[in-house]
Order: structure tokens, then sequence, then C-alpha cells
């Protein structure tokens, strides 16, 4: 092999390496800021939770009023349910592995953002479900004080929640756009696999 080609062979088998290595550096940090956004959220549906237990004790134990006692009641439920959730979320982003190759780190935003998107939905049903139990209360006779502020609470729940999950989900796309999908632009398939390529 001529010198000059041997030269050219090995300044692009370095530079293959210096880009395989800076694409693996930026996959790091985009996980890592990944699970950054999830430890920073998860606090927040902490705090709502223990406040919704704080209060829905108090308010249960020394309310008169049935619908209000109700109201409480539902929002101690689900402050319990919050607490857990934000808990465990918390714990699993911090468990979490930061070294993801590509296509697991695709399939990992992909599912978490699908996560948010599904929960808003649910919210939806939340904040729907409560409406139909204020609506229900009205033509009640005997459980018109329950229905009532049960259907509150889930109005509440939901609104919160809802606003929750569409921020996350808003952070988690924004990330993904300005990190990986640039990133997932400089993939490039050929008959002999996946290769990264960059203009020099």
């Amino acid at each position: 092999m001529p010198l000059k080609n041997f030269f050219l062979v090995l300044v692009l088998f370095i530079l293959n390496g210096s880009l395989q290595a800076q694409t693996n550096d930026e996959l790091n940090a985009f996980n890592v800021k990944r699970n950054s956004i999830n430890t920073k959220g998860m606090p927040v549906l902490a705090a709502w939770g223990l406040a919704n237990v704080a209060v829905g004790v108090i308010g249960t134990t020394t309310t008169c009023d049935e619908t209000d006692k109700y109201f409480h009641q539902m929002n101690l439920f689900w402050g319990g349910i919050n607490l857990a959730l934000a808990t465990v979320g918390y714990l699993g982003a911090k468990k979490d592995k930061k070294s993801y190759d590509l296509a697991a780190t695709v399939k990992k935003q992909q599912s978490i953002e699908k996560t948010f998107l599904f929960n808003a939905a649910l919210d939806a049903v939340y904040i729907s479900a409560g409406a139909y139990l204020i609506e229900k209360s009205t033509n009640s006779t005997n459980r018109q004080e329950m229905y009532n502020g049960y259907g509150q609470s889930l109005i509440l729940q939901g609104a919160f929640l809802l606003g929750f999950d569409a921020v996350m989900y808003l952070a988690h796309s924004k990330h993904s756009k300005l990190k990986l999908t640039p990133l997932l632009e400089h993939i490039k398939l050929s008959s002999n696999g996946i290769g990264v390529y960059y203009n020099l």
C-alpha cells in the first residue's frame, strides 16, 4: 500500500473512532438529562401528594359539611397514590443506568413520552368522571353529598395531573428534539450496517 494511502486510511480510522466516541458521549449526556427531568419532576408530584394527604386528614376529621368531608376523603386517597407513584418514579430515575446505545436510547425516550401522553389521557377521564358525579349528585336523594364531594375532588386531581403530565411530556419532547433528533440525522444506513457521519 502506498504510504499516502496508508496515512489516509489511518486518518479515517482515527476520525471514525473519534466520531463514535463523540456519539457515545452525546448519548450518555442525553440519557443523564432525561433522568434529570424525571428526578426534578417527581418531587413536585410528591409534594402535591403529601399536601393532599395532610389537608385530607385534617379536613376529613374536622369538617362538619358532608360534601367537604367526602371531598377531603377522596383527596386523601389520591394524595397517597400520587406520593407512592412519585417515590417509585424518583427512585427508578435515580437507579436507571445512564449508558444506553442508540437503539435503547430511542426506545427509552419513546416509552417515556408515550407514558406521559397516556397519563394525560387518563387525567382527562378523571375530570370527565368528576363532572359526571357532580351532575349525578343533582339527581340523587341519599348520596348527593358523596357524589358532589368525590366529583369535585376528581376534577381537582385530574386538572393538576393533566397539567403535570403535559409539562413533563413537553419537557421530554423538547429535550428529544433539541438533542436526540439532530443525532439521529447523522445516522446512515448502508449495506455494511449503521454508521455515524458528520459534515467536516
